[in-house]
């Protein structure tokens, strides 16, 4: 399998919740190199854990074209059951200008989804807005 970006070592701990941010960015000339195409637009994300796990661990994500960077805001860090999530999304196009803004959101527990919305566009700005409920059974 052809690395077609830089690897990042992320520190998952108490500390941090277990949870880390990275950005990941296909540049234009390795798209190419990697295979990726209209009718296969798919990379694997790769996660090695050597100390959980004995096998490298894979998700299949799928590529779109635009928009280049989706941007969410949710009201608050964490949720717990029967709280509502309230989100804002705004997307911004390879010329970095301001996309469509329509995100489907889903909540995924377990491997299944609990519960999803769509984001809707209010006023005349390109920024959408939303809410889910988290369900009580989980």
């Amino acid at each position: 399998m052809e690395l077609c970006s830089e690897r990042h070592r992320v520190k998952l701990n108490h500390t941090n919740n277990f949870t880390d941010v990275i950005l990941l960015q296909m540049l234009p000339e390795k798209v190419a190199q990697c295979g990726l195409t209209r009718r296969r637009p798919y990379i694997a994300l790769a996660a090695e854990i050597p100390k959980l796990f004995k096998n490298r661990r894979m998700v299949h994500l799928h590529l779109l074209p635009k928009p280049y960077f989706t941007f969410i805001e949710t009201d608050k860090p964490t949720y717990k059951p029967n709280d509502t999530v309230r989100f804002q999304t705004f997307s911004l196009d390879h010329e970095m200008k301001l996309s469509n803004c329509d995100i489907k959101m889903q909540i995924w527990h377990s491997g299944n989804v609990v519960a999803e919305t769509r984001s809707h566009k209010q006023g005349s700005d390109a920024i959408c807005r939303g809410k889910v409920n988290i369900p009580s059974s989980l």
